[in-house]
C-alpha cells in the first residue's frame, strides 16, 4: 500500500511526540513492505530524503514561502505517487491535506489530541477561523 504520513517535522530534524510518534508508524508501515512517504510540513527548507526504507518530503514552512505556496507545496507532495491512504497527525496541517485528498478520493485518517479538534467546521476551512466557532 502506499502510505503519505504527514506531520511538521522529521524527527532527525526537530522532534516532539507527534514526531516520534509518526516517525514510529512510518517506520513499522515501512518494514511491513509498505511504500511509505513521510511529508514534514514545517521545515527551514525544501528538500527530499531517503532513509532507513523511508522518503521524506521536507516542505518549507509558511514563513519561508507564504502560506498560498506553502498549501501548494502540501497539495503536490500529497498527489504525487497516488497514495492509497493519507494520515495526518499535526491539526494545522488538515486545511491542506483534506480538500486535495477529497478531490483526489484519497482516504484521509486523523489523530486528534483535543476537543477543538474534533469539530465539523474543519472541512476547507483554515483553523485558525475554524477556532472562532469555539470563543
Amino acid at each position: 500500500m502506499r502510505i503519505k504520513l504527514v506531520t511538521s517535522s522529521y524527527p532527525m530534524e526537530r522532534m516532539g511526540g507527534a514526531e516520534y510518534q509518526t516517525l514510529l508508524l512510518a517506520q513499522g508501515l515501512a518494514h511491513r513492505g509498505h511504500e511509505v512517504v513521510f511529508v514534514a510540513t514545517k521545515s527551514s527548507e525544501e528538500d527530499e530524503i531517503r532513509t532507513n526504507g523511508l522518503v521524506v518530503k521536507k516542505i518549507s514552512n509558511s514563513r519561508v514561502v507564504g502560506r498560498v505556496q506553502r498549501r501548494r507545496l502540501i497539495e503536490r507532495a500529497i498527489l504525487e505517487g497516488a497514495p492509497e491512504i493519507c494520515y495526518v497527525r499535526r491539526f494545522w496541517d488538515l486545511e491542506a491535506v483534506v480538500p486535495c485528498c477529497n478531490d483526489a478520493m484519497i482516504p484521509v485518517v486523523s489523530m486528534s489530541c483535543h476537543a477543538r479538534e474534533t469539530t465539523p467546521f474543519v472541512l476547507r476551512r483554515h483553523p485558525s477561523e475554524m477556532l472562532t466557532h469555539f470563543r
